[in-house]
């Protein structure tokens, strides 16, 4: 029987995994900074543990051996795995760019996540209790306190709610009512060419339409007291300010997420919460179709319908 075909045995170029990240680089754009400060990162590190290394002399082992480098610096299981994926992503884009052998890449794909017990566990971050954060919306300026209600009513994550702009809301009109459709031109799982689409009820539409009718179509919905755009981390850094200036219980925009994670989860089942939340990992479901629109849209009555009789 015929060997298994790996093409080319090696890349017409040697490079060192420094090179070859910073091709990838120059060819890529990753708009959203955590993934392009985690890529630079995964690979700050293993030129730290194989200095000498090269695309043509890295492989599975080395990567095994990532992981347990990764480990002993005391990186959560999750971190680690994200760090090791990212390490993956580059040397898949190698292969298309001929700088990455495909026998490379197919040792690569062989190497399996760290499982429970081979790493630290990250806590979980828990919702932030509904009253603690009903008490607090009050101190907050005006355009946070609008920010976090609309996390709470869409599960948006902090990024998507500081970086929305009007050009990105589409109006949706069905038979079963009024919708707004928001697209963000950037998000997390931007760079794996996913889309994500965010429905908003009539709720989030009457938060956002006074922002609306204030900005131009490509500028930011929301902005701070300056004038400039909200981002995560001075998003964050408000949020905490307001809090510990008012002597409040302590709570981050990714907790008041989780908060309506949590409640769409009580009220429609976990099914629905995955889908308004956007996980995609390899036990959900493609999340981005029409039928996780419809979804979104069912989740977004019942959840208006609740308030309503209140």
């Amino acid at each position: 029987m015929d060997s298994l075909n790996f093409g080319q045995e090696n890349p017409a170029q040697e490079l060192t995994l420094r090179q070859l990240h910073a091709e990838f680089e120059k060819c890529n754009i990753i708009n959203d900074i955590r993934t392009r400060n985690n890529i630079r990162k995964a690979f700050s590190l293993l030129a730290e543990l194989f200095p000498k290394a090269t695309n043509v002399s890295f492989g599975s082992k080395e990567l095994m051996q990532f992981q347990v480098f990764l480990a002993k610096k005391n990186y959560a299981r999750k971190y680690c795995n994200t760090l090791v994926k990212f390490v993956r992503t580059v040397f898949y884009w190698g292969e298309s760019a001929d700088l990455v052998s495909i026998r490379t890449v197919h040792k690569l794909r062989n190497v399996k996540p760290l499982k429970l017990n081979q790493a630290k566990e990250k806590p979980k971050r828990k919702a932030v209790p509904a009253e603690v954060f009903e008490a607090a919306l009050p101190y907050f300026p005006p355009a946070v306190s609008d920010m976090l209600e609309l996390q709470r009513l869409t599960a948006m994550r902090p990024g998507e709610v500081c970086r929305m702009k009007p050009i990105e809301i589409k109006h949706d009109k069905d038979l079963t009512g009024d919708f707004w459709i928001y697209q963000p031109e950037h998000h997390k799982t931007e760079w794996a060419g996913k889309e994500k689409r965010i429905v908003l009820g009539e709720n989030s539409m009457e938060t956002l339409s006074f922002y609306l009718l204030k900005r131009a179509a490509d500028e930011p919905v929301f902005k701070t007291v300056k004038g400039k755009a909200y981002t995560t981390a001075s998003y964050g850094r408000i949020i905490k300010k307001v809090l510990e200036a008012n002597d409040l219980p302590k709570f981050t925009a990714h907790q008041v997420r989780h908060l309506a994670i949590s409640e769409i989860s009580l009220l429609c089942g976990q099914d629905f919460a995955k889908e308004v939340a956007g996980h995609s990992d390899t036990k959900t479901t493609e999340i981005y179709d029409h039928f996780s629109i419809e979804k979104q849209k069912e989740v977004i009555r019942r959840r208006e319908l609740q308030r309503k009789e209140k």
